[in-house]
């Protein structure tokens, strides 16, 4: 939905509704019998003529000395007709008047139905977003309490409160966007089926491509992405699935980085208690010749003496 509606000037204004339409026809309708009823007091002069044939038997008619023909002007003077004439105008004047009023009356109350739907429209669209704030405040306080509740600082009735007042936040929310939505009709309706949207100045084009730049997306794919506003009837909700997909990722990296590193060091421990047990190999086998001719010696004493 968008945050602002150009209505534009009243004469745009007058052009969409048929209301005004109409009431405008009818005062060039009212004006033109008013110059109606003016030209009758001139003297009307017309030219006639008349042309055939004439003739007591069928035979008459092919011969051109039953041929006649007239020709002459013809003049009326309106000399006895002064109090019919001046009355007619008088009704074509208030007539005209009645009309010019009444498109006037029109007119006064189309700005008044613009004025008033975006009065309703500019009210209903702020608490909205007041809403979807409160929504997204709730949705924190929400997953604070959860988060606290893991780690034992707090009881599971405080989670359900804190569920509880964000399931009203975004009931009030869905409501009031079906509200806002209702109000966007209306105005629809008091501007005569739409509104005409301001030109794109070059600073917004300017900003629209930096933008895109960044992104790295085309101008064109960025100004269609920005032109369409994104309707989301549960903002908290939709936030609150994000952050849970972005901790359970986040969880699941650590998990899985928890068992990369035990591989890794089981297998550093490994090899370190082979080369340990290599080294203590190596030792005993370097004492034991020395320690088994001491007792063959010890051994081969007596037997000598």
């Amino acid at each position: 939905m968008p945050p602002t509606v150009a209505t534009g000037v009243p004469a745009t204004l007058a052009r969409r509704r048929p209301d005004i339409r109409r009431a405008e026809a009818n005062l060039h309708a009212a004006t033109a019998s008013v110059g109606v009823a003016v030209a009758q007091f001139y003297p009307d002069i017309s030219l006639t003529g008349q042309i055939g044939l004439r003739g007591t038997y069928a035979s008459d008619l092919a011969r051109w000395s039953h041929l006649f023909y007239s020709f002459g002007p013809s003049v009326s003077l309106p000399i006895f007709e002064g109090g019919a004439l001046v009355s007619n105008l008088k009704v074509s004047k208030a007539e005209q008047a009645q009309a010019a009023l009444e498109y006037r009356k029109t007119v006064l109350l189309a700005l008044r139905d613009v004025d008033n739907a975006l009065a309703v429209y500019r009210t209903d669209q702020t608490r909205r977003t007041s809403l979807e704030r409160s929504a997204a405040a709730q949705q924190d306080a929400f997953e604070l309490a959860r988060e606290s509740y893991r780690k034992g600082l707090t009881n599971f009735i405080d989670v359900l409160d804190a569920e509880r007042q964000l399931s009203q936040v975004r009931q009030q929310y869905a409501q009031s966007t079906t509200q806002v939505s209702t109000d966007l009709v209306a105005l629809y309706k008091a501007l005569g089926g739409g509104w005409t949207q301001p030109p794109e100045t070059a600073d917004a084009a300017d900003t629209r491509e930096a933008l895109a730049a960044v992104r790295g997306q085309p101008a064109a794919a960025a100004h269609r992405a920005d032109a369409v506003p994104a309707q989301t009837a549960q903002p908290g909700a939709q936030r609150g699935m994000s952050e849970a997909a972005a901790q359970e990722g986040g969880q699941g990296a650590d998990r899985e980085a928890g068992r990369e590193a035990g591989q890794e060091a089981g297998q550093e421990a490994g090899r370190e208690a082979e080369q340990e047990s290599g080294q203590a190999a190596e030792p005993e086998a370097a004492r034991d010749p020395a320690q088994r001719a001491p007792q063959s010696t010890a051994q081969d004493s007596p037997g000598s003496r």
